[in-house]
């Protein structure tokens, strides 16, 4: 992926994250939709995901006892020079393979994983920022502590309004700007639905059906709350 980095977070106030090396883990990962800017005078059009990390360190809460959080912002690419593959290959600790480039890689099953991550401060007009400046896989024996925020998934292909909601004011307008949200609006849920059409009645003579066997129920999801990860990178 194509850097390009975020300041830490959203609008508003916030505590500042404190530099330093820090075990963390993912807990969200939102899709942004394509971004339309420019790059040395020519037009960009990338789509870009946000992924935040929480901080997991009990000498660093921020005042009312929650972990810190950093985020960054990547463009969705795997080429060769794309800062999304940079940050991968170093959190896991080794090359994507030829297979893994060609089939893709789904960034969803990055919720939950832990990392080691170095966050360090830079000031742009009249603030401090924490960036999250690199990730690597834990030391050999460390056991990462269970996560504290709920994880947040939120892909405009598979959009779920609930989620959707639940997101800051400033990233919803973010997600407002991308065609991926002017096309789910147009075709999804906001259009009225068709009237109701009479049911048509059942001809007396006609024989009947016989019963449709039950769907299966739907195989249970893990909850990435809990705290049972298994601390090597599974990815």
């Amino acid at each position: 992926m194509s850097f390009l980095v975020t300041e830490n977070g959203e609008n508003g106030s916030f505590e500042l994250a404190p530099e330093g090396t820090y075990p963390g883990r993912l807990f969200k990962a939102v899709d942004l939709g394509t971004v339309h800017g420019d790059w040395q005078g020519r037009p960009t059009s990338n789509r870009k995901i946000l992924l935040t990390w929480e901080l997991l360190d009990a000498d660093a809460r921020m005042s009312d006892g929650r972990p810190f959080s950093v985020s960054r912002r990547y463009t969705l690419s795997l080429s060769e020079k794309a800062a999304l593959r940079a940050m991968l290959e170093a959190w896991r600790g080794k090359k994507f393979t030829s297979e893994e480039l060609t089939n893709g890689f789904d960034i969803l099953k990055l919720v939950g994983q832990a990392g080691l991550l170095t966050i360090s401060h830079a000031q742009k007009a009249d603030r401090v920022y924490a960036n999250l400046m690199s990730i690597s896989s834990l030391p050999r024996g460390y056991t990462c502590p269970p996560a504290v925020n709920t994880p947040v998934l939120f892909d405009l292909d598979s959009f779920d309004e609930s989620v959707f909601d639940g997101l800051s004011k400033g990233l919803q307008e973010q997600i407002m700007k991308s065609p991926e949200y002017t096309a789910y609006r147009e075709s999804g849920p906001l259009k009225p639905a068709p009237p109701a059409q009479p049911a048509t009645p059942t001809p007396p003579a006609a024989a009947a059906r016989p019963a449709q066997p039950a769907r299966p129920a739907p195989t249970p999801q893990p909850e990435y709350a809990d705290a049972g990860f298994d601390d090597d990178v599974l990815f």
